[in-house]
């Protein structure tokens, strides 16, 4: 699959998929795949426009929504649902007073020689969200384009990125992953900690996400830590160690039973399958090594079990 930031030498024409695409959950695969679909018919490119950083976060005063996942995870996506090339855009304040046309017509048009462009039946794009999907079709129509909407996609409520936060929000990790179509998945890299599970001999490893990455509910997780290669039953742990600190950031922190804990490696992905209990803080008239390891062999029991396919907590 072809990656680029800059302005792409038309080759070949293309079918297109424009949004952001955060998390590439249901909704978006949708539109994905019947990009994929149509180009085989007609001979074409399998193309996606997205960017980055989201525009929300470019043009927004409150700096955008947490996001869902990183843009090597979306790459990554794009290609297993077999689209050829992505046309990255960087998202600046010039890209941001684009016209709905400009962008059409420099972008779609002279870039990409879109026969076709599927998007969301919400899709907006162009300076201040002026463009839709109905501005699409006239645009098209007078440039030679088709375009379909992939309409709504959802059981009770309509599949959306916002609506995974939401679930992730309330704790509901199984109802992001069903609109996922996936497990939720952090990605980062392995940071120090204070080592204190290393010292009861549960070493966890620190996992530093990217900047507003979209967190699930603080509390206990059941779910898979990949560690160079290998996936491993973990107990996965969002919190601010209120033992510890006072108003600290939430952090990540999987560990393991079955391997003695998760040693660290320059970079950990970790999916979760299953919310097993909240975090607290414990009274200090209690050590908090034995209190940890108490409350802790539950979650490794109920992360064993995830990978059978009965995350019971």
């Amino acid at each position: 699959m072809k990656v680029t930031r800059y302005d792409l030498e038309l080759t070949r024409p293309s079918v297109v998929a424009l949004g952001v695409f955060d998390g590439v959950h249901l909704g978006h695969q949708t539109i994905v795949r019947r990009v994929v679909e149509r180009a085989r018919e007609l001979g074409a490119a399998a193309s996606v426009v997205t960017f980055d950083p989201h525009p929300a976060a470019v043009v927004s005063s409150s700096g955008g929504p947490a996001v869902l996942a990183t843009l090597s995870q979306r790459l990554e996506w794009f290609e297993q649902l077999g689209v050829d090339q992505v046309r990255l855009i960087d998202f600046t304040m010039d890209i941001a007073r684009q016209s709905a046309e400009q962008f059409v017509d420099e972008i779609l048009v002279a870039q990409l020689g879109a026969l076709s462009v599927v998007v969301g039946d919400d899709a907006h794009f162009g300076r201040a969200r002026e463009g839709n999907l109905e501005t699409l079709r006239v645009l098209g129509a007078s440039r030679g384009f088709e375009v379909e909407s992939a309409g709504a996609l959802g059981e009770g409520r309509r599949y959306s990125s916002s609506l995974v936060r939401e679930l992730l929000g309330e704790g509901d990790v199984e109802g992001a992953n069903h609109v996922l179509g996936r497990p939720f998945t952090l990605r980062g890299v392995v940071m120090h900690g204070d080592a204190r599970g290393r010292q009861i001999g549960y070493p966890t490893a620190n996992l530093d996400t990217q900047e507003h990455q979209a967190l699930p509910q603080l509390g206990i997780y059941a779910g898979l830590t990949r560690v160079e290669g290998d996936w491993i039953p973990s107990a996965i742990s969002v919190g601010t160690r209120p033992q510890f600190y006072d108003g600290a950031r939430p952090s990540l922190s999987p560990t393991s039973s079955t391997t003695g804990g998760i040693s660290t490696t320059p970079r950990s992905t970790s999916p979760f399958s299953a919310s097993c209990g909240p975090r607290r803080a414990f009274p200090p008239s209690r050590p908090w090594s034995s209190r940890w390891v108490e409350t802790s062999r539950r979650p490794e029991r109920s992360a064993r079990r995830t990978v059978l396919g009965a995350p019971t907590c």
